[in-house]
């Protein structure tokens, strides 16, 4: 039995294997059968790294897919909606008119008597919306729904721009 002297440098995922130390030839051979299993493994742990890497990005295209499917979905009910607040502010505009001159300064008149007036205007949001107002004029002075004072130009478009129905 002959002994020998060896140094074995071996890699396993990075960390690196020396072996320095009087051998015999079995056990030189155990170390040569050491470092091919070392390999061996590295080469299945670089195998199993790359599926591992396959399998996340397979999750991440079917969260993408089920997202894109969210988002469109979304935007598809987004649009329904759009579409049904148009309708329905298409259908305020057609249902009622914007009162004539002449109805607006018999309002005007209405209101240097000191009557007060209600009228309908669209507010305008999003979603239109008829709402009424009520209008009155004291000692020169314009209140709007009994209390809040206004000023004339902002009497004069709630006038002008009130609607009636068709």
């Amino acid at each position: 039995m002959s002994t020998h002297t060896a140094t074995i440098h071996g890699s396993f995922d990075g960390a690196h294997l020396f072996f320095s130390s009087d051998y015999s030839e079995k056990s030189v051979e155990a170390e040569k059968e050491f470092v091919r299993v070392a390999v061996a493994s590295n080469i299945l742990a670089n195998e199993f790294y790359k599926a591992l890497a396959q399998f996340k990005n397979a999750i991440i295209d079917v969260l993408k897919q089920s997202h894109k499917e969210c988002y469109e979905k979304a935007l598809e009910e987004d649009k329904a909606y759009k579409e049904q607040v148009e309708a329905e502010n298409q259908r305020l505009l057609n249902s009622y008119r914007i009162v004539s001159e002449e109805e607006a300064k018999a309002l005007f008149d209405r209101l240097d008597s000191g009557e007060e007036v209600e009228v309908q205007v669209i507010r305008k949001s999003c979603n239109l919306s008829l709402t009424k107002v009520r209008l009155k004029k004291s000692d020169g002075t314009y209140f709007l729904n009994g209390d809040r004072e206004i000023k004339e130009d902002a009497v004069t478009t709630y006038i002008t721009k009130s609607r009636v129905p068709l």
